[in-house]
Formats: structure tokens, sequence, C-alpha cells
């Protein structure tokens, strides 16, 4: 039971006076009852709303709804005592959750210490006074404000799921589950009937929690969770949850198992009071081969045959090296030899051919000796490995012994398959259905917006259309604008507010903007016309001051740079036209009357003032004149005056080409300059419509962004 059941019971009434007041049969005539008008329900749901506050406060409301259907106006009132009878069946359902919500707390009445009413209730004197009389209270306490009560127990719900906030043990709220959830075995074992169905979680189980579940099974099985008493449920809730398919439990095909598994599942229920499956095993005896290991005693006998036997091959090893020893050091003997032959030949001052043959024969005789000697020392090592290969692998033989196994049980746990499918109408979304449920909400964005901008569009034309209407009666406005400009102001506005309540709901927001730009096109001129009249003495005389200060600043040029007098004569030129142009648009302006587009604008002033300022810069920067040659500098030779450039050059390097690239970029500010100023238009409407225009392009580009 809610707020929201009144203002439909409310609604329906109003309907049905609308539909007496038009005349409509509803029987003879379905086409034409309002309650069949989606937009015509939507405004009498919204005044049975405001009408129920209304009689809150008061003993009769009224409801009146222009044009609610064609060119009809409804118009009708509603009493309290008439509402609580078209109520009284919602009325008497208001203690009845209340009566269960202390049968399941075990508490009593006179145990309550406040009795708060949040949401549409509390614009219902009728459900106080239930409340009041159940509670047997006079009055129900006030000392909560709905919307606050619902954010803060948010904010604590949030606070107690968290990790990193600890809430103190007098301020936590746990939620519990209201309706009890029983397993149910539907296949797969053996139980009984009785058996198949257990009690999962148990009624006003605390939220975030887990219990588990231990049964047998030989095969895979299938479980069912639901709610356990349906007829407890609130209207239009489903019994079932879930349903569970679970598989891999071990068999005598896939383990050598000795006795039934035992299944054991657990299941967690989240804050929120959905719950899922955490874990699912089997629990199995299986038979396995196990090697038996030697005793102690047989492994340290063998053990010890092993060393024996490894000494005995060790030994003839060292025999055979000793020999292949005794070899080398005879080998090594005999090269010896050979070297004091060598020597001995050197001293001999024989024939050098004969003394060459003799060196080659010594030496082809000891290799063949190095040779010999190299082959015994190898056959001596090869009959040694022979000897010790035998004895290892005896070893070997003896270190591996034959291993037994034997057959014993043991104890494994095997992770369960488990495929869930969900009962509750609230399934999880598909990957599609994530997505369609994106653009919706993408598109919901967007009319958002648009009905922001064209709110806000909407109540900027609103504001003009005031806006203009006084500003036209404001004595300076009057001062330099005319009759027909103030009239047609006025006009334009009393237009627009009129279009505004009637085509101007369904208009866009750039059709506002449009409108807007259209109202306030006239007062934009006469505020130009006010701030240049404001503005333009000052900017005339500064001016004015500029063009003297520019002319006293060309005096010494001539003598200083390396300016020549025709370019200071076409400096001076440009000077004097804009003086003459100057005493022409000041003459004309003071015969102009002050309700129209003056003659020139000061932003003119600014564009000439940059052409002087960046003609005059080009001048000043021209290169200094060089001094006049000293006798010392004259009477110098050749060589020495180069020196003398050269050293002037050193002291100021790079100079003339930095004076050229400031020149070069001045060149072109200057004839930018111009160009602006040739282009330039004095008047009003032109200049009007470029400012519109430029509006018009940041309005595009903030639309854009």
């Amino acid at each position: 039971l809610g707020a929201r059941e009144f203002d439909h019971r409310l609604a329906a009434h109003l309907a049905e006076q609308a539909n007496q007041q038009l005349g409509v049969r509803v029987e003879q005539e379905p086409e034409r009852d309002v309650r069949r008008q989606k937009r015509v329900m939507v405004r009498l749901t919204d005044a049975a709303r405001k009408a129920k506050e209304v009689l809150s406060a008061n003993q009769e409301a009224a409801v009146s709804l222009e044009s609610l259907v064609d060119e009809f106006d409804f118009r009708t009132t509603v009493t309290r005592a008439h509402f609580e009878a078209l109520c009284e069946d919602l009325l008497r359902r208001v203690t009845g959750p209340v009566q269960r919500v202390l049968l399941q707390a075990e508490l009593t009445t006179s145990q309550v210490s406040f009795v708060e009413v949040v949401g549409g209730g509390v614009r219902i004197p009728s459900v106080h006074a239930q409340l009041a009389n159940y509670f047997d209270r006079s009055e129900l306490d006030r000392h909560l404000n709905g919307d606050e009560a619902a954010v803060l127990a948010a904010v604590f719900s949030g606070a107690m799921q968290s990790t990193s906030i600890r809430v103190k043990n007098e301020l936590r709220v746990r939620d519990l589950l209201p309706f009890a959830v029983a397993l149910n075995v539907t296949a797969g074992t053996t139980l009984s009937e009785e058996d198949r169905v257990a009690t999962l979680f148990k009624k006003n189980s605390r939220t975030h929690s887990k219990k588990s579940l231990s049964f047998r099974s030989d095969d895979a099985f299938s479980l069912r969770l639901s709610y356990q008493d349906p007829e407890e449920l609130p209207l239009g809730t489903v019994a079932p949850l879930l349903a569970l398919s679970v598989s891999g439990v071990p068999t005598e095909d896939t383990h050598n198992i000795t006795s039934r598994p035992k299944i054991h599942m657990s299941f967690k229920m989240n804050w929120s009071g959905v719950i899922s499956v955490d874990k699912a095993e089997a629990e199995v005896s299986v038979l396995e081969l196990v090697p038996v290991v030697p005793a102690p005693t047989e492994v340290a006998a063998d053990a010890e045959v092993d060393n024996a036997e490894v000494e005995n091959a060790e030994a003839d090893n060292e025999d055979h090296d000793e020999q292949v020893a005794t070899d080398e050091q005879v080998a090594t003997d005999g090269d010896a030899e050979f070297d004091t032959a060598d020597s001995q030949e050197a001293q001999v001052t024989a024939d050098a051919a004969d003394a060459d043959q003799a060196e080659d024969e010594r030496h082809h005789e000891a290799n063949d000796d190095q040779a010999d000697v190299d082959a015994d020392a190898a056959a001596a090592q090869d009959q040694a490995q022979a000897d010790a290969d035998p004895q290892e692998a005896q070893a070997e033989q003896a270190e591996e012994p034959e291993v037994e196994y034997v057959e014993q049980n043991r104890t494994i746990t095997v992770t369960l398959k488990v495929e869930v499918e969900t009962l509750w109408p609230s399934k999880p979304l598909t990957q599609l259905e994530v997505l369609q449920s994106r653009r919706v909400l993408a598109e919901l964005d967007r009319k958002d917006r648009e009905r922001l901008e064209r709110e806000e569009a909407l109540n900027a034309l609103e504001s003009a259309c005031i806006a203009v209407r006084g500003r036209i009666e404001e004595d300076d406005f009057v001062e330099f604008s005319t009759e027909e400009e103030r009239e047609q102001v006025r006009e334009l506005s009393l237009e627009t507010e009129d279009w505004l309540y009637e085509d101007g709901f369904t208009a866009t927001a750039a059709e506002l903007r449009t409108r807007q730009r259209e109202l306030e096109k006239t007062p934009k001129q006469v505020a130009l016309r006010i701030s240049e009249a404001s503005l333009r003495d000052a900017e005339v005389q500064r001016f004015a001051e500029m063009l003297l200060s520019a002319q006293n600043a060309t005096l010494n040029l001539t003598a200083e740079r390396n300016v020549t007098a025709e370019q200071v004569s076409e400096f001076v030129q440009l000077l004097e036209e804009h003086a003459q142009w100057l005493q022409d648009v000041r003459a004309e302006q003071a015969q102009q009357v002050k309700n129209v587009d003056p003659v020139f604008f000061t932003r003119e002033l600014t564009t000439r003032e940059k052409r002087v300022e960046l003609a005059l810069k080009k001048l000043q920067r021209a290169p200094r004149l060089r001094k006049a040659a000293t006798s010392e500098q004259a009477a110098a030779s050749p060589d020495d005056k180069n020196e003398m450039r050269a050293e002037e050059e050193t002291q100021q390097p790079g100079v003339g080409a930095a004076e050229a690239e400031e020149v070069d970029a001045d060149a072109e500010e200057m004839e930018a300059a111009a160009e602006e100023v040739a282009a330039f238009e004095p008047a009003s409407e032109e200049i009007l419509e470029e400012q519109q225009i430029a509006e018009d392009l940041d309005e595009a580009e903030q639309l854009i962004e």
C-alpha cells in the first residue's frame, strides 16, 4: 500500500466527473471516455495529487483544468469526507503491515517509543488517525523529513557495507530477509520425499550471510530454490528463485571409489537478499596403490656393499693413472733430448744444407716417438675405464631396489560444475540487452539536454519580453530612439509573449533563440548609440593628441635616421588625411540627431590610430646615420680604417638584420591595418549584423561542444 494508490483513486473519481460534465456515455461512446486518453489522465492524476495535499490542511479543495479536452474547461470541488469515503478500503489496510512487523519483531504497541510517518502518507490525515488509534496515541511523532531520512538511511547502509568505514554498534542496522527460502532436491538422489526439502534460510535471516548443506548422491542432481510460503509474498511476487543443475560427481567409471560421494554445497546471500551458489564440492573415498618404503636396516646394508665396490673401482683407477703418468714422463724426457741436440747443432760450423737436413730428420724421429707414447697412454686409460664401467653398473643396480605397492583408501575432494538458471522475473541482462539499455539511456540523456536547453531559452525569452518593455521607458532609451522604434519594440514584445504562451510550448530551443534575437535587435542598436555617445568625446580627444604627438616625432628623423625627406613627407601627409577625416566626421556628427545611428564609431578611431603607430614605428626603426670621420680616422691608413670598421661591426653585431626583420613585420602589420580601415563601413546596420553573426557562431560552437 502506497500513497500513489490514493492519487489513482481520486483521479478515477475526477475522470468520472469529467465524463459527466462532457455528457459522455461510456457504454455507447467508449472512444470519448477520458480514461482512454493518456494525456488527459496524466493531467487528472497530477490535479488529484495537488488536491490531496490541499485536503491535508483544508476540508475542501477546488480542481480546475483549462482545455482538458479540446475547448472544454474542467472544474469541480472535492471534500475531505468524500475523499475518505472513496479511499475507505485503502485506509483499512494501513495498519496491516504494522501488525505484521510487530509480530515478527515480537513487540507490542506499548514497547514502541516513536512512530514516524514518511512518504506520501504524510499528506493524508486519515492515515495519521488510523496509526494513532492503533498505537493508542493522541498524535504521531513528526521529527523526520522524508527526503532526508531516505538519504541518511542510504548513507548508513553504504557505510555498513564498506570495509574502510567503521560504524558504531549502536548505530548499525542489519537488514533481514522477511521470507523463508527452501531448497528442494528435484532429481538425481535416493533421498526420501521428506528429506528432499529443507529450509535453507529461515524467516528473518540476516542478509550478507552463508548457509551450507550436505547430503549423499551417486550421480548428477538438480536443485530448486524458492520461497517456502508463497501465501506470505506480496501481490505479484513469484515464489521460484533459482534452478541448479550439478554435475561432475565422482563415479566408479571416473574414480575407483569405495564409498558414496558426500556433497557439500554452500550458498551466500548478499546485502540485497539475492542468493547465489558459493561453493559445490564432493567428498569421496578412493582406492589407490601406495608404494612401500624399505626398512632402514636393509637400506644401510645395501649402502655399505655399494661403498666397498666403489672404493675397489677407485683403487683400480688410481693404478691406471700412475701408469699413464709414467708414460707421459718418458715422453717429456725425449723432448728434452731433442731440444739439447738442436742447441748443439746451432754451434756447429758445418754446411747449412746438411745442418737443415739433419735437423729435419731429428724432428721426424721425435714426433714418431711422441705418437707411440700417446697411443700407449690412451690404451691404458681405455682399459681402466672398461674395468670401472661394470663396477658402476653393479653399484647403480644395487642403489635401485624393487618397489612394492599396496592398496590403500584415501579421501579426495572434487569441485562440481553448477549451472544456474534464474527463475524469478529479474534475470541478468544479456550483452544485447545491456547495449540496448545504453542506447536508451543515451537517448534519454539527449532528450534531457534538449529539454534543459529549451527551458533555458524559454526563460531567457520570457525575461527579454519583460526587460525590453521596461527598457523602452527609460530616459536614455527615449533620448536615443525614435517613437517608431519604441512602438515597434513594444508591439514585438507583446506579439512574442502571446506566441510564447500559445505555440511556444512546442517550439524548439533554436526557434526560441531566433525570436529573442529579433526582439533584442532594436534595443541593442539603441544601446550602441548610447555607448558611442558616452565614449565619443574622450576617444576623439585622444586620437587628436596622438596625431599631434606623431607629427612632433618626425622633426629630427632626417638628421638622426637614414630616412629621406620624401618618406617623412608621406607620413606627414598621412597624418593630415586622418586629421581632415576627423574634422569632417566631427562636423557631420555635430549636425546629427541622437536618435539615429552615429556617423562614425570609436572602433574606427582605434583602427586608424594603429595604422599611424605602425607607420611611425617603421620610420623610427630606420638605421642611424654614421658620424663624420675625425681627423685621426681620415689620416689613418686603409688597413687601420678596415680594423676600425670591423671593431664597430663587432660592437653592434647583426643590428642591421634585426632592424630589417622588424621593419618587414611592421610593414605587414601596417598593410593589415590599412586593409581594415579600407574595409570599415560606419553603417550601424552592418555592424550590428556582424555582431549578431559572431554571437550566432559562438552559440553554434557551444552547441557543438
